[in-house]
């Protein structure tokens, strides 16, 4: 998505943000939603945390903005999933509605991938889902064209715990997982046999990850993100 924001930039020639500006945010009046938000609107973030409960900075996307640097707020979050919930009869309405119709396999028979959606049907209903991570912060939509959509939100950096939440919002059935994460006692390594991990690693040409040494443990760095490891046994 990144590189299709730089292509339509490239295509139209306009920044990709005025575009954004003009297609889609001025017509539905999403006022407090922008890739390089206002004094005013950084003065009212909510602050997210990390995994350890310390306060995580805010991303800065740089180039990747069109794949998910937005903020907003769940108010023009709600006029968004309007476009699909609400019976407009604009030209963006259409589209919004033509990106369900485009699909491919997903990771699961259940998922199938549409335009910016994974979409999944639900006791004979269709569901469009979205999600994301960002400095210490998770998201959530969901949307049943035509019916209703759901917008889930935490301020802590986590994989679990949203996701199920917002589903059964719009889905009753839908179990959420309420099992308690368990306790985990870390034990002392010497710093003889931390230091033989630190370097850099390479899951992937393009997905590198660096070990370092902090104080008295291990710290995973990848992007912005800064990592405390923990060793539970020897």
């Amino acid at each position: 998505y990144a590189l299709l924001g730089a292509a339509l930039s490239a295509r139209i020639g306009k920044p990709y943000a005025e575009i954004l500006q003009e297609r889609i945010l001025t017509p539905l009046r999403m006022r407090a939603t922008s890739l390089a938000p206002s004094a005013a609107v950084r003065a009212r973030l909510i602050q997210g945390y990390d995994m350890e409960f310390a306060p995580a900075r805010v991303w800065e996307f740089g180039a990747l903005a069109p794949a998910g640097g937005l903020f907003s707020t769940a108010r023009d979050l709600r006029k968004f999933l309007a476009l699909w919930t609400e019976p407009f009869d604009t030209a963006l309405a259409q589209v919004a509605h033509d990106m369900f119709l485009v699909r491919r396999p997903g990771p699961d028979p259940q998922t199938h991938m549409a335009l910016g959606w994974r979409v999944i049907e639900r006791n004979g209903r269709r569901l469009g889902w979205s999600n994301g991570s960002g400095g210490g912060v998770r998201s959530y939509v969901a949307v049943a064209p035509g019916a209703e959509g759901v917008v889930a939100y935490a301020n802590m950096q986590t994989g679990i715990g949203v996701e199920d939440i917002g589903l059964r919002a719009r889905d009753p059935t839908n179990e959420v997982d309420v099992t308690p994460i368990p306790l985990r006692v870390a034990i002392a390594v010497p710093a003889t046999v931390l230091d033989r991990y630190v370097g850099v690693y390479a899951y992937a040409p393009d997905d590198i990850i660096s070990i370092a040494r902090e104080s008295d443990g291990l710290v995973l760095v990848s992007g912005p993100n800064r990592l405390r490891l923990y060793a539970k046994t020897q």
